[in-house]
């Protein structure tokens, strides 16, 4: 996770908006996991499980990105 700067947020918005962002980074490591592991074909859904994981991996970034965005978090540098 990043380092953001939480200067103008009260304990409990702090809370909630790191709830939010550890689901998110929950999601692209579980992906990032399936990644690790051997290539399984679904046959019922027709595609490659690392080909879903990069899918995933992408959309749980841009959440990140977006979540980001609606609690107004900048990245400390």
């Amino acid at each position: 996770m990043k380092n953001y700067d939480w200067s103008d947020f009260k304990p409990a918005e702090k809370k909630e908006a790191l709830e939010v962002l550890q689901n998110a980074y929950d999601g692209v490591a579980m992906y990032e996991g399936i990644l690790k592991r051997e290539n399984q074909f679904n046959e019922y859904y027709q595609e490659w499980s690392h080909d879903k994981a990069r899918k995933n991996i992408i959309k749980w970034k841009k959440n990140i990105q977006i979540i980001e965005n609606d609690y107004g978090l900048k990245e400390v540098k």
